[in-house]
């Protein structure tokens, strides 16, 4: 058996070039549009995934979903297919849907704009200018498709093994020559690549399956399967849904063991302004996969109306009155169609920044929600949900209408309330990316310690006679002087040693 993709976007040569390449070959031919009828006819929405990649906005939770549904579903029709037998498939970089299958072959085809009008003119029959315009909107649809379900940018050639221009080379000659590329032994099935398919098969379709049981439908999952062992880990948001996959696991054929677990726990984010780009940004995401963690964010607003009494208790901490007001944490399904639907007033409208980083993080699978608080630090508590674990608080640019000292001064009290509330680790935006990234001062330091280090080894054991000399003494004078330097010894190594290997720890990522 063996799976070839073929990234051919619209080109119709590309469609010819895929199904001769087929017959040559011998293998079933799958296209990406019968995969979106199969889609289709078991109940994924992907028009609606269409429009919204076509949109330059952001996905709803509800799209996210179906595009999860959507990614699972084509996987499980990929590696079915690839199982029974060998399979060339065309359409949008379909390689994507089978991650770490080393052996499949992944062709891109190429034409120039020039042969794309000339083609888009004689089947569509548009003059010359519109034809252009065609083909480059075409090219940006399918370039935002693959970036909004795979999160990987679609153009060029990265990532394929063999690029074939047909607008030079007659599709006849380019499927006799690609023939001879796809005997290559790199891309023949082997039994590592068997348990590859077999794996991506069994999780996609626990997938499917806790997509389509009404009790686990709203929730998002990430699906691992080994060998018969399946991993189901789901956010704190979903908890409630959540503690009904393992129910929906048991029953797929072909589960030996499972594991069905939520994240391990939530970073807090504090800022005043979001934006979906930037260091922070950045920091946050790579905090929350390296810890397994989902991101809630809150975005402190100024609110000149102090708390009344009938919205503070006794030490001045607001009440459920003077929550703040959640803007996306729960999933709510109406029916219709959801670009319909009238935004409230006051929550997305006015919040279009929060809107634009929880669908960034929703994409990436990492968001838990967002919510809006007055900076009145009397009432921060009140947007703190304690039943729910902390690992991190990160604390970003805060009180930017104040001057420069009562900046730092509000920054400090924030600091203390939020540690006091959420015990644990409260840092600041900047000291968050010196916790993830490593740049070549940490390396120069690993270098350093490693030195001094490897320095005090030597001059131990080079001298092992002198210093069991001078750790035996036969005086008190000695003795006190012996006792000094170990005093003195052990713990400028423990510090060196700790260091180091604490540094060594971080490059690759263990905590």
């Amino acid at each position: 058996m063996q799976l070839v993709c073929i990234s051919r976007g619209e080109q119709e040569k590309g469609k010819r070039f895929a199904q001769q390449l087929a017959a040559k070959l011998t293998h079933e031919c799958l296209s990406q549009e019968e995969v979106a009828e199969i889609a289709i006819r078991e109940g994924v929405a992907v028009g609606k995934l269409e429009t919204a990649a076509v949109k330059k906005h952001q996905l709803s939770e509800r799209q996210v979903l179906e595009k999860e549904h959507y990614q699972a579903l084509f996987t499980r029709v990929l590696c079915e297919r690839a199982l029974k037998g060998s399979l060339v498939f065309h359409g949008r970089a379909g390689h994507l849907a089978v991650p770490g299958l080393s052996s499949v072959l992944r062709i891109r085809t190429e034409i120039d704009t020039e042969t794309r009008v000339e083609e888009v003119m004689s089947r569509l029959s548009l003059d010359r200018a519109r034809a252009k315009v065609y083909v480059e909107n075409v090219d940006e649809d399918i370039s935002r498709w693959i970036r909004t379900i795979y999160n990987v940018s679609g153009s060029g050639a990265l990532g394929h093994d063999l690029v074939v221009n047909l607008g030079r080379v007659d599709v006849g000659g380019a499927t006799t020559a690609t023939c001879a590329f796809a005997q290559l032994p790199e891309f023949q099935t082997t039994p590592a690549s068997i348990k590859v398919l077999e794996d991506l098969l069994l999780a996609a379709r626990v997938r499917i399956a806790l997509a389509r049981d009404k009790r686990t439908w709203a929730a998002g999952f990430r699906v691992q399967a080994d060998a018969g062992h399946v991993t189901v880990s789901y956010l704190p948001r979903d908890s409630a849904v959540g503690r009904h996959a393992s129910e929906v696991v048991a029953e797929i054929p072909g589960v030996m063991e499972k594991t069905c677990a939520m994240v391990a726990s939530n970073i807090l984010w504090v800022q005043d302004r979001f934006q979906a780009t930037g260091a922070t940004f950045e920091a946050i995401v790579k905090a929350a996969r390296h810890w397994h963690s989902a991101v809630e964010f809150v975005k402190l607003t100024h609110d000149p109306t102090p708390p009344s009494p009938e919205t503070t208790d006794g030490d001045g901490a607001g009440t459920a009155a003077s929550k703040p007001l959640p803007l996306f944490t729960t999933r709510k399904v109406d029916g219709g169609i959801e670009e319909d639907v009238a935004p409230v007033p006051g929550r997305f409208t006015a919040d279009g920044e929060l809107r634009e980083i929880f669908g960034e993080l929703n994409a990436r699978g990492i968001a838990a929600s967002a919510s809006r608080l007055p900076d009145d630090l009397r009432r921060i508590q009140t947007a703190i949900d304690q039943t729910i674990p902390y690992s991190l608080v990160v604390v970003g640019d805060v009180f930017l209408d104040q001057g420069q000292a009562a900046r730092v001064r509000k920054q400090r009290e924030l600091v203390g309330r939020l540690a006091d509330v959420v015990k644990a680790p409260v840092v600041n935006a900047e000291d968050l990316g010196q916790m993830v990234h490593t740049g070549w001062v940490d390396y120069a330091k690993m270098v350093a310690l490693a030195g001094v280090v490897a320095a005090m080894f030597l001059v131990i054991f080079n001298h092992q006679e002198e210093v069991l000399r001078f750790f035996s003494p036969a005086t008190i004078g000695a003795k006190i002087a012996a006792a000094a330097v170990l005093l003195v010894f052990v713990p400028l190594f423990a510090a060196a040693y700790g260091t180091l290997a604490k540094a060594v720890l971080k490059v690759f990522h263990v905590e």
